[in-house]
């Protein structure tokens, strides 16, 4: 009896050896606050997922990924179809993307792009906005809602709401300087002007529109009811 008990033991053993994963631990890549978890499973696949090896907390659970890498705001996943799912360093779904990049030059945010769909990053303030059709000015960026166009500025700062039916007037010898043009409805119509914070309202009268508006030049189709320009008269708007 005693040796049927022993025997029986041991195949217990085995099983529960052989049927336990392999997992491999180590320091996220460019997040070491954060450890990769690697598990190969008995048919051979291998899942990695993330964790906080101060509290054992699952921040990413273990999935067919590539490849693991971090930065101080995001984790960066490749899946075996080259996707990118992004997530916050927290845990949190940004989206998946077919490009996922950081931009620095002017401001601190994140592009995530999957097919005509653009989604900004902005860690600083924790702010994710997806929009089909966006605009970049050198100071500020307009994207496409439901109500027209949000204006923020490249650290995520909101800086007004404006309409669909807009213009985006550049001074050619200031880039940095623009006006937001909204026109009214009227058979002549006039033009009502704002900064990009929803500042510096000014309405031109229709006949000095209508000599304003054949100086314009570089017109670009944004959209069917928006368009970006530049001019040498902005000083005259």
């Amino acid at each position: 009896m005693r040796t049927f008990l022993y025997y029986a033991l041991l195949l217990l053993v085995f099983i529960a050896v052989s049927c336990s994963k392999q997992t491999k631990t180590e320091p996220l890549a460019g997040y070491p606050a954060l450890s990769t978890v690697t598990e190969q499973t008995k048919d051979g696949k291998s899942l990695i997922g993330v964790v906080n090896p101060q509290s054992d907390h699952i921040v990413i659970p273990p999935a067919e990924y590539k490849s693991v890498k971090a930065d101080n705001y995001t984790i960066v996943c490749t899946k075996n179809d080259n996707m990118l799912e992004v997530f916050k360093t927290n845990g949190e779904t940004i989206g998946c993307f077919e490009m996922f990049t950081p931009w620095s030059a002017n401001g601190n945010y994140y592009l995530g792009v999957r097919y005509i769909n653009k989604t900004y990053y902005f860690p600083e303030k924790d702010l994710v906005v997806s929009t089909q059709n966006v605009h970049n000015e050198y100071n500020c960026m307009l994207l496409e809602n439901t109500e027209g166009w949000a204006v923020y500025d490249y650290d995520g700062n909101f800086l007004w709401q404006a309409p669909q039916n807009l213009g985006i007037i550049r001074n050619s010898k200031v880039p940095t300087q623009i006006w937001l043009a909204i026109e009214s409805n009227d058979k002549r119509p006039s033009c009502a002007l704002y900064a990009a914070d929803g500042s510096g309202y000014n309405v031109i009268p229709a006949a000095k529109w209508a000599k304003l508006k054949k100086t314009l030049k570089k017109v670009k189709e944004i959209t069917p009811t928006a368009y970006a320009a530049a001019t040498d008269e902005f000083d005259k708007f």
